[in-house]
């Protein structure tokens, strides 16, 4: 019995010494055989036949700008159809290598650049294509004729933008407070009669105009606004055509509300009448707007159509006319340019309504007061009589003549003043 013991304990031995060094226990063999169904389902849905201990590994180190990318993939041959057992032998194992070109992964990026030339050409070319097919797009309007300004001369140009400089060198800036009248009055009594505009006198200041009207120093304590009126500025201009021995008449140019009303005269009637005067020599405009006269010297007609800029002139519904007004006041531009449309909303406006000219950004205001209707707002013209000798041998019928003129005048004054002394709140801070 004990000699049987000793033999199975011998033979036990030596079949534990003959088992093989990679014969795993039950259990362990077990758990890879559920391992290795996992790992053929997921290679059969996949339709890939690879080793689950594949190694991947890099053959070169990390390549610079021109160096290939060697992948080697230790496990399963492509060329085999079959599906080998896992196993850890090195003689199944066989490297795959793929070749990837990384040339351009460290290439820069360059920006193109954009010469204006090259579209210059382009444009060239398309406008030259479209031209010679006579395609050219209706969208374009305008813009696909190009206009040639060879044949233009200053003298057509002088036809749509006049601006003689001599009114310009005779406004009298500045002005005393609250002389915004005469000096107005000023400056177009030296346009018309002095050498300094297109007279033959010489030309006076505002200081020898205000003595000559009966005022005397000092004239900055003077307040000329609440007796100052359209009618007074004409009999102004008689005193001082009088006093020099020259003929002057003075008339409304464009009055469409109140008294001295021009009537049946259209705002385009009252523009046409205006630019003819600016063009004569004879002529000179006094504008009087919120509490404030000053003097219309030049226009400019502004084509509707950029391909116009350099033509001549124009029919009225092609333009947009712009006036141009010498401010005697130092305080403001020397030369507003006002559109002529804004200047007939300032005089078609009636109490308490009012718009001041020299700041249309504040649109129409309402005056303070209790009287409606009618307007003092208007354009003045002044005129020198083409026959200046006085008549020797009527000399009593001139003077009769002279003294009904001024009486005429002196009576629409007084009303007029009246009229002047109600809307001139503001007349401290206008001139």
């Amino acid at each position: 019995m004990g000699n049987l013991q000793a033999v199975l304990t011998r033979y036990k031995s030596l079949e534990e010494e003959d088992v093989p060094s990679d014969e795993l226990s039950v259990n362990q063999r077990n758990k890879d055989t559920h391992q290795d169904e996992d790992t053929a389902t997921y290679g059969k849905d996949c339709d890939v036949k690879f080793n689950t201990a594949a190694v991947v590994s890099l053959s070169k180190p990390f390549p610079t700008e021109t160096n290939d990318i060697n992948i080697t993939l230790n496990g399963a041959d492509d060329d085999t159809d079959t599906e080998k057992p896992c196993s850890s032998d090195k003689e199944n194992k066989r490297p795959v290598v793929f070749e990837v070109d990384v040339h351009d992964w460290n290439k820069p990026i360059r920006k193109r650049s954009l010469s204006a030339s090259r579209f210059v050409s382009k444009a060239k070319n398309l406008i030259t294509k479209s031209a010679s097919s006579g395609k050219l797009s209706s969208k374009s309007g305008d813009n696909a004729f190009i206009p040639s300004a060879s044949n233009t001369t200053a003298c057509v140009i002088a036809e749509r933008k006049v601006l003689d400089l001599k009114r310009w060198y005779t406004v009298s800036r500045p002005q005393y407070q609250k002389s915004c009248g005469p000096s107005s009055l000023i400056s177009c009594w030296n346009f018309i009669f002095s050498t300094l505009g297109y007279g033959s006198l010489p030309p006076i200041t505002q200081e020898e105009g205000l003595t000559i009207l009966g005022f005397k120093p000092p004239f900055s304590e003077i307040r000329f606004g609440p007796f100052t009126g359209n009618t007074t500025l004409m009999r102004w201009f008689q005193v001082l055509n009088n006093h020099f021995k020259v003929r002057g008449r003075s008339f409304f140019v464009y009055k469409p509300h109140g008294r001295n009303k021009t009537h049946g005269t259209e705002a385009r009637d009252a523009l046409n009448t205006i630019k003819d005067g600016l063009n004569n020599q004879s002529v000179a405009y006094i504008y009087h707007c919120q509490n404030h006269y000053f003097c219309p010297i030049g226009y400019e007609d502004v084509p509707t159509k950029a391909v116009n800029a350099y033509s001549g002139r124009l029919a009225p519904d092609e333009v947009e006319t712009w006036v141009l007004i010498a401010d005697p006041s130092r305080k403001y531009p020397g030369i507003h340019c006002v559109q002529w449309k804004d200047i007939v909303t300032d005089l078609n406006c009636q109490n308490p309504d009012f718009v001041n000219i020299r700041k249309l950004d504040k649109g129409i205001q309402k005056r303070k007061t209790k009287k409606k209707g009618g307007n003092l707002h208007c354009i003045m013209a002044f005129q020198r009589s083409s026959y200046q000798r006085l008549g020797r041998g009527k000399s009593g019928y001139n003077k009769l003549k002279q003294e009904e003129t001024e009486k005429q005048l002196s009576d629409s004054e007084t009303n007029d003043t009246e009229d002047h002394d109600s809307s001139s709140e503001d007349t401290d801070d206008s001139n």
